[in-house]
């Protein structure tokens, strides 16, 4: 190996030990963390389960089999008294856009979008939340980039 290609490898595995091994002590949310395969740092998101008080700007409402359902920036969201649950989307429900930060997964020759745990397919309209195409709880090491952007 070059010298160059080692200091980039030695860099993403003490960045990758350093995500694995940081902590939320203390926060007052739970939040699980993604590791964006086309970006070189990850993302704190709220965990499925917790409550927030306001939905974030720039949601989106998205009807789905008689039930109605948030979406804002990768993270789904539910009406829940006092304010609102984060939640997993079911399969099916449909949104206009990608969210920020997604990769792109190649299986055969069908794109998946990736993003904070969830994989989305093209489909008439936007993208579907869809299974993993893979037998993975985690991103596919085979991802390409998607979005160059965060925000």
């Amino acid at each position: 190996m070059n010298a160059t290609l080692t200091r980039a490898t030695a860099a993403a595995i003490v960045a990758l030990a350093a995500w694995t091994f940081a902590g939320d002590a203390g926060a007052a949310t739970p939040h699980n963390r993604y590791l964006l395969l086309n970006q070189a740092f990850y993302r704190d998101y709220p965990a499925v389960g917790s409550a927030v008080a306001d939905l974030p700007r720039g949601s989106i409402q998205v009807s789905f089999e008689g039930e109605t359902f948030f979406f804002a920036g990768g993270v789904w969201y539910q009406a829940s008294a006092p304010g609102y649950a984060v939640v997993d989307p079911p399969t099916g429900i449909l949104v206009p856009s990608l969210p920020p930060g997604y990769d792109t997964v190649w299986v055969g020759d069908t794109a998946y979008f990736y993003s904070t745990g969830i994989f989305y397919v093209a489909a008439p309209g936007g993208y579907a939340v869809t299974l993993a195409p893979l037998d993975s709880t985690t991103a596919p090491f085979n991802a390409e980039p998607g979005s160059p952007d965060m925000d």
